[in-house]
């Protein structure tokens, strides 16, 4: 492993076969035989392409026996050998005209072509969905928004086996995918065209709500282990975001969307992007700017109103400083850039995704203050290269420079009391206290992490023949990590006291290394995964990957599969290993009353899937039953962590989708979703760290259910609504308020296109409809209860919430924007 920075260097040589050419011409045209510009042409097995011009036309130099592969923006292919039978004997060429479904004609195929879409994320190799080793749900960016989502990462609310708690804080929000809940970071990966964006640091996916929507082609949502193909932290699954690479035409062309609230919440995102035959740029961007508390009402969570925010005894002149506290507003400013050039097979990049936002409805309004920053930001620069070596081995060459931040620019106001453990009377915060008495204080603080990484990844995909497929790679990484917080504080007050809260604030930290602070960490992987068919209807799949990281050790993962066709039904069973890294928080950030441990090891899951998919005609329908078992979970205590936890889950997911054709109705199209938590099980440690038992994880709902509707009427309007059921929560063992009740909500969003002129389109968006007041369970340990603080009789002391951490989360109210998106 120690040799694969040499490997490959050498690895990254490319040669190209000549032969003897014919003319190609020919045309592309829709399912309405209308022409497509944009369509990629390439000859099967080489690095000769082209594209088809505005009126659909094309032309290529090729042999006889090659194979032409003709590809949508959407991903639909059709290929076509080269052969005499295309011969147009008066002009001496060959003619080869072509039919391929676009993006806004998805709904005009059957649910059987759409099973035919090429996707790339299950095995890091383009392959056919139902191909595909894994459960795997497609969204386009006509769905995204048709569905009306304000940012990307609201799409997990609509996707199956997923308990999302949304704090719109500094844990933006969580994703218990397949019951797996955690504190610190995430057991999933979040890719942005293959390109890994969990925080470098935490690993968490937070970063999606920043990551813009208007250059998105489509977004693969694959279930089931996938270290064995990406390496750690990919226990329940990956999220591959893709964006778009070619255009229908040549030229320069503009996508933008607009929407805002009637209290101006503000979401923008653009893109521009530019073709000239193989030359390609694209300037994406976004900007959100507004306030949780236009749509969270404080009241309904007694921890979370105004009366606590805004009360003196309790903060001081804070209340009185509108950009320090007083009232509940958690301020979103939201920023995201992102360059691509494309010049032939080579792809030049660079993103910056910021996430700035206020704490949400994280803690008690009692501890703190939500109005204040908490900065998060993903950059990259990248270059990545793809290039056909021969008629069966395809090569990409990606080398990456990123930086994962949390920046020096952002402050937490928190209170807390301090107890007087001397034998005497004692100043603390300013004020006389008394022995064994408790005095409750203000502080101001600023924390801040800078991580960076250089990483070059090498991939082969292999075609022997139809039957024997396989794509193998190598990676090495070197990461530069912050070993814990970068972290300073204030003066510590009592409010009494406080009298001109603007003198509290902290220094602010220098963003420099601190060699005693630093961890430097060399990762190395090397992988296979393989595709054997045994006939037309049924293939094995098999894939295994060895992880060296400098810090843990080396970790192997395994995958296998079988997949069988048979005609509308499609049989899979899966097993795949995957291992879920330690964090840097685990490792070294912990604090008083939560722990870490540096010698933490992976956690690791042995997963098994078996799924059947009936597809036919304009119904599709999968059943998916699942079973993981997690060994090695991090337990934290009081003073430490380790590697003594045990977890079981067993679930079910079902998938209905149809669609309709009316002469009123252009396209409608309908699906539920049905997710089940059959049984979970943990090991259960008190806060020593010593066993008592086991029980149920916590936090999840055995039942959820999610449906939808949305209909293109005639030429001009699209309609969408969509809702969901959550079951009943049980909660975890450390939250006071023993559950949370199940809920039904339900969104929509109208689109009126083409208004005044082409392109130009109104949109109204709609978050729960029935202004339900509902909530989601609070994070970590969620034990601030709800009953209500008293003074101490010193009346110095403050007896409060019962924990930092809110026990439940008050949800969105009714909340409608309004906006237009142009397309030229």
């Amino acid at each position: 492993m120690r040799n694969i920075p040499l490997l490959l260097m050498l690895l990254l040589f490319c040669t190209v076969v000549d032969a003897q050419t014919i003319l190609v011409k020919g045309k592309v045209t829709d399912t309405q035989k209308k022409a497509i510009a944009g369509v990629t042409v390439v000859i099967k097995g080489t690095s000769i392409f082209t594209q088809t011009r505005n009126d659909g036309a094309y032309q290529i130099y090729s042999t006889y026996g090659d194979t032409l592969v003709f590809t949508s923006t959407l991903g639909m292919t059709e290929s076509i050998v080269v052969s005499n039978k295309y011969l147009d004997s008066p002009k001496n060429y060959l003619l080869i005209d072509v039919e391929l479904a676009i993006d806004n004609q998805i709904f005009n195929l059957s649910l059987e072509e759409l099973m035919s879409i090429k996707i790339t994320t299950a095995s890091n190799i383009s392959e056919k969905l139902n191909d595909a080793p894994a459960t795997i749900i497609v969204l386009t960016q006509k769905q995204i928004l048709d569905l009306g989502y304000i940012k990307l990462s609201d799409i997990l609310d609509d996707l199956p086996g997923m308990d999302i708690v949304k704090t719109y804080g500094d844990t933006y929000y969580k994703n218990y995918w397949r019951g797996f809940r955690n504190t610190v970071g995430t057991a999933y990966l979040l890719m942005v065209d293959g390109m890994l964006q969990n925080q470098l640091w935490t690993n968490t996916d937070q970063i999606m709500a920043a990551i813009p929507i208007s250059n998105i082609e489509r977004v693969e949502v694959v279930y089931g282990p996938a270290s064995s193909v990406y390496g750690a932290n990919a226990i329940m699954g990956v999220i591959n975001v893709l964006t778009k690479k070619t255009s229908d035409a040549d030229g320069t062309h503009f996508n933008f969307q607009s929407f805002r609230s009637i209290n101006n919440y503000f979401t923008g995102d653009y893109n521009v992007f530019y073709q000239r035959n193989n030359i390609r740029f694209s300037v994406t961007g976004r900007v959100e700017d507004g306030d949780v508390n236009e749509f969270i009402n404080p009241n309904d969570f007694y921890w979370t109103r105004d009366e606590h925010y805004s009360n003196s005894a309790l903060w001081g002149d804070v209340v009185n400083n509108k950009n320090l506290g007083g009232l509940f507003s958690s301020p979103e400013r939201n920023r995201a850039l992102d360059f691509r050039l494309y010049i032939d097979d080579l792809e030049l990049g660079v993103n910056f995704y910021n996430l700035s936002t206020g704490y949400g409805t994280v803690y008690p309004a009692d501890r703190v203050q939500p109005v204040n920053r908490w900065p998060q930001t993903e950059f990259s620069i990248y270059s990545r290269y793809s290039k056909q070596l021969t008629s069966k081995i395809n090569s990409r060459t990606l080398f990456r420079f990123r930086k994962s931040d949390i920046t020096n620019d952002g402050l937490f106001i928190e209170a807390y009391n301090t107890t007087n453990n001397s034998l005497g009377d004692s100043t603390i915060a300013h004020v006389l206290v008394g022995s064994g008495e408790s005095v409750r204080g203000i502080d101001f603080s600023s924390w801040s992490t800078y991580n960076r990484s250089v990483a070059a990844f090498q991939d082969f995909d292999v075609s022997l023949n139809d039957m024997i497929s396989f794509n193998f790679g190598l990676k090495y990484e070197s990461k530069n990590l912050e070993r814990n917080y970068n972290a300073v504080y204030s003066d510590y007050v009592a409010p009494s006291v406080l009298i001109n809260a603007s003198l509290l604030y902290p220094p602010i930290t220098q963003n420099v290394d601190r060699y005693n602070n630093r961890v430097f960490i060399i990762d190395e992987a090397a992988y296979f995964q393989g595709r054997l068919r045994l006939n037309r209807s049924n293939a094995l799949n098999i894939g295994a990957r060895y992880d060296y990281n400098s810090q843990y050790g080396g970790s192997s993962t395994l995958r296998m599969g079988y997949v069988g066709s048979f005609k509308s039904l499609t049989a899979k069973l899966l097993y795949g290993q995957a291992y879920q890294e330690p964090t840097m928080r685990n490792l070294y950030g912990g604090w008083s009353g939560s722990g870490s441990n540096e010698n933490l090891k992976p956690e690791l899951s042995n997963t098994i899937e078996a799924s059947a998919i009936y597809t036919k005609g304009k119904i599709s329908a999968l059943a998916s039953a699942y079973r993981v078992m997690i060994t090695n979970t991090i337990v934290g205590d009081n003073q430490s962590a380790s590697n003594l936890g045990e977890r079981i889950i067993s679930g079910l997911d079902l998938h209905l989708r149809t669609q309709i054709s009316q002469s009123f109705i252009k396209n409608l199209s309908a699906w539920i979703y049905y997710s089940a938590i059959l049984s979970e099980k943990e090991k259960k440690f008190d806060t020593d760290g010593n066993l008592t038992g086991s029980g149920i994880i916590g936090d999840l709902a055995h039942s959820k259910l999610y449906f939808g509707t949305t209909a293109d009427i005639g030429k001009h309007l699209t309609i969408n609504f969509r809702g969901r059921f959550i079951g009943e929560r049980e909660t975890v063992i450390t939250n006071p308020i023993r559950t949370i009740p199940s809920y039904l909500t339900i969104d929509g969003n109208i689109q009126v296109r083409d208004v005044i002129y082409k392109g130009l389109n109104i949109e109204v968006k709609f978050i729960n409809l029935t202004n339900t007041v509902y909530y989601h369970p609070g994070i970590r340990e969620a034990d601030s209860g709800e009953s209500p603080g008293t003074w101490d009789s010193n009346g110095l002391g403050w007896s409060g919430s019962h924990g930092w951490y809110n026990s439940k989360l008050p949800q969105p109210r009714f909340f409608t924007m309004v906006g237009i998106t142009l397309n030229l």
